[in-house]
């Protein structure tokens, strides 16, 4: 009786769980907040700054957790969608969700030391909410990008940081 039980209860928390969306490339935005030629603007800065650094971001929009925990929501999510270099795991994701008006980074456990979670705070603190509070999701342009990438990795590419237009 009691396994019975305890199944239940995991299927349950399993059906209530957000589903998560499908990678289809750098911005995946399931909540439509962004235009499509912001879309396509972001992919590029996205691709640029890869090119360029190492380091993949990944931005995803959702509507709602569905009463979901963000920070298990954006870690099945990086488990599934496994971004950044294998060996390295150099990757981020950037979630936002718009009912809840959340923001997490997700950070890959190969630049945890170079992004950590106070940096990744700071990050949405300081550049990402204040936007976002006067609903400017637009805030992700080339220079915007390269921002984040300053302020996210301490670089090993330089070139990267010295042709970037915004400080």
């Amino acid at each position: 009786m009691k396994k019975l039980f305890l199944f239940v209860v995991l299927i349950s928390c399993v059906t209530w769980a957000a589903d998560l969306p499908h990678l289809s490339g750098p911005v995946v935005d399931e909540a439509g907040m962004l235009s499509s030629p912001q879309k396509r603007a972001l992919a590029l800065s996205i691709q640029q700054f890869y090119q360029q650094t190492g380091y993949q971001i990944q931005v995803v929009t959702i509507e709602s957790l569905k009463g979901d925990v963000l920070e298990d929501f954006s870690m099945r999510l990086a488990e599934k969608w496994k971004i950044g270099n294998k060996e390295t795991g150099s990757g981020v994701i950037l979630l936002i969700t718009k009912q809840e008006r959340k923001i997490r980074i997700e950070v890959g456990d190969g630049i945890e030391g170079e992004l950590t979670d106070l940096q990744a705070s700071r990050i949405i603190r300081g550049m990402i909410a204040p936007a976002f509070k006067q609903n400017n999701y637009s805030i992700w342009r080339s220079s915007h990008c390269q921002r984040f990438g300053r302020r996210s990795f301490a670089f090993k590419h330089t070139s990267f940081s010295k042709n970037s237009d915004a400080r």
